[in-house]
């Protein structure tokens, strides 16, 4: 009775900072920027709130077990965990809509929204880990990260990895649900598909940060490699997917509900995947992962 009481008051309080700190930051920074959204049809409060209660609670769930099982001591553990909030939730989002959306989302709008993401990063990862972290923990010494030719191999080989899981993804699944691919041609849409080259470059530094999010998780969790494996597959497949929950001005809601499995399956099987890819490599002698 007791542990379960603490853990509905750690959901509540984390619940409720996540949607505070989400509603409030985008509420008072943006307008500081002359950021004008008066013009632009906004979805229903009511629908938005439950998307927004409906994905902090899926988010809070994944962040929650990166926490239970990591070796850091709270401070740095919520260094991690604000970036890996920080990078799915915004930063690997805005380097594709800085090429393909443009021309409904201005760069400064982009830059503002980065801006909100960051300070909700850090106020969400703090306050998970210090809910959260367990017991207070003495950071693992760890062999320092290297360069070498055959990482650099290897890297350009999982970047290969990441194009053909996108590709798969992207045109297998929500290219096949009607209406969605007339949807991005038409003029609502507003996809500039001259620049789809730049977007499929973009690929590169995206995939780069996936593959160091991994190295991340790989080599600050607990458990087996296949457990860490598993982790790092659900933290990169709910942590996007979830997202597209929450209604917004630009994707009407079938596109965001053809785009969810799309994004979920192909970011859990790619996590599972390079985590195990980069475990053997560090396995290997190239970098040693305490266990």
């Amino acid at each position: 009775m007791k542990k379960s009481l603490i853990l509905f008051v750690k959901y509540f309080i984390s619940v409720l900072v996540y949607i505070l700190v989400t509603s409030l930051t985008g509420a008072l920074i943006t307008p500081l920027f002359g950021i004008d959204l008066s013009h632009i049809e906004m979805p229903g409060q009511k629908e938005t709130l439950m998307g927004l209660f409906t994905v902090a609670f899926i988010q809070i769930s994944v962040l929650a077990l990166v926490s239970n099982r990591s070796k850091l001591a709270k401070k740095n553990l919520a260094i991690l965990l604000s970036l890996i909030f920080f990078a799915i939730n915004h930063v690997l989002n805005t380097i594709e809509s800085l090429v393909f959306m443009r021309n409904i989302y201005s760069v400064s709008f982009q830059m503002v929204n980065l801006l909100n993401g960051l300070i909700i990063s850090v106020v969400i990862g703090f306050t998970l880990a210090y809910l959260w972290g367990g017991e207070k923990k003495e950071n693992e010494k760890t062999e320092p990260f290297f360069w070498s030719k055959r990482l650099i191999l290897s890297w350009t080989g999982w970047i290969i990895l990441w194009f053909i899981i996108y590709f798969c993804a992207g045109f297998l699944i929500p290219m096949n649900v009607e209406g969605v691919s007339e949807y991005y041609f038409s003029v609502e849409g507003a996809m500039d598909m001259s620049l789809v080259p730049i977007g499929y470059l973009m690929q590169i530094p995206r995939a780069s940060i996936w593959i160091l999010l991994a190295i991340a998780l790989q080599k600050y969790q607990k458990g087996s490699h296949w457990e860490k494996a598993l982790i790092t597959g659900i933290v990169f497949g709910c942590l996007m997917s979830s997202a597209l929950l929450i209604p917004n001005f630009l994707m009407p809601g079938f596109v965001r509900m053809a785009h969810l499995p799309e994004i979920l399956y192909a970011n859990l099987l790619w996590g599972v995947v390079i985590s195990w890819k980069v475990n053997k490599y560090f396995t290997n002698g190239a970098l040693d992962i305490q266990q």
